[in-house]
């Protein structure tokens, strides 16, 4: 199955009343309501490998703990990569497609309608074969997005990866299948292969849990039930740590960690 358009966002209509104004805690990036929260961090690579960050951080000399930040634990700011450590640098606003996959193995446990669920994606991205007017579109605090249906397995499909870049039109043809890890962003265009987006907002219709990954952030928030959390927390594949509604979220976040430089 694939992604499917839809011409009602009435299925958004709870997360307004669950999403605060962005005020640089998780309460402004992921739904209130739920009994617990985790923090997923989007790995680093070494070449084909993914690099944890508390690898990153001990690698540094640094302390891994909930509320680090990525500049952080690397000492300094807009460095491109450290080497015998990580080559390349966290996804900011994506979600690399092999943690998404064993994200949804384990959400899958715990929703009751894993065929029957919903995904947000920024409207400002330039990069996917969807555009304004092709879906519903609905608003959260300081983000215009586009909604889009399918089953659970539909988070790791290919109507997110770009057709070739035109410049002049950035709605161009899906390309068919998922890359496995490319750019998280494109500002200009590319003469590279398509490469994958994932939902910035996803959750299943018995809102069961919700996962949110905000455009600038190299993390992912989830919400969902106690179990659901400690199931995230243990899963192999995944680097998270739990998270609270009070948690801040911005570069400034890390309290334990020196500036950078």
């Amino acid at each position: 199955m694939d992604y499917t358009r839809v011409d009602d966002g009435s299925a958004t209509g709870w997360l307004g009343e669950r999403l605060t104004e962005f005020d640089g805690t998780v309460a402004g990036v992921a739904p209130g309501g739920f009994g617990a929260y985790a923090r997923i961090v989007h790995p680093a690579y070494h070449g084909d490998a993914a690099v944890a960050w508390y690898e990153v951080a001990t690698a540094n000399g640094r302390a891994a703990h909930a509320l680090m930040q990525w500049d952080h634990i690397v000492g300094a700011r807009r460095i491109h990569e450290q080497p015998g450590v990580w080559d390349e640098a966290p996804y900011e606003g994506n979600v690399p497609e092999p943690l998404l996959r064993q994200l949804a193995r384990v959400l899958r446990e715990h929703t009751g309608t894993p065929g029957d669920c919903w995904f947000g994606l920024w409207e400002g991205w330039g990069d996917v074969a969807i555009g304004p007017g092709d879906t519903a579109r609905f608003e959260i605090p300081h983000r215009g997005m586009l909604l889009l249906s399918g089953s659970l397995d539909t988070v790791h499909r290919s109507s997110l990866t770009p057709g070739p870049w035109a410049a002049d039109d950035p709605s161009v043809a899906v390309a068919a299948g998922p890359k496995p890890r490319q750019p998280a962003a494109c500002k200009e265009p590319l003469d590279r292969d398509p490469f994958w987006r994932a939902p910035n907002l996803w959750w299943p219709e018995d809102r069961a849990w919700c996962v949110a990954t905000d455009i600038d952030f190299t993390s992912t928030y989830l919400g969902a039930s106690p179990a659901c959390v400690d199931a995230v927390l243990a899963a192999d594949g995944i680097e998270a740590y739990r998270a609270h509604l009070i948690d801040p979220v911005t570069d400034e976040s890390d309290h334990l960690n020196p500036r950078p430089a």
